[in-house]
């Protein structure tokens, strides 16, 4: 039996790109980590918004 750690019944966001200088202590360059978090968030957002506009449009539809 394999354990995970999380909370994977639920796992309905985007978890991000890891990229090999996350792990490497000395890279010098930017990570920029705040901006490709913040742009994960913006893709959840959107996601949860075309769900909505899916749901609506197939509820009027419905009517």
């Amino acid at each position: 039996m394999t354990n995970y750690i999380g909370n994977y019944d639920h796992h309905n966001t985007f978890g991000g790109n890891i990229y090999a200088s996350d792990f490497d202590m000395s890279y010098v360059g930017t990570r920029n980590i705040a901006g490709r978090i913040m742009s994960d968030w913006k893709f959840d957002r959107d996601c949860r918004n075309n769900i909505k506009d899916k749901k609506t449009k197939e509820n009027t539809q419905n009517a």
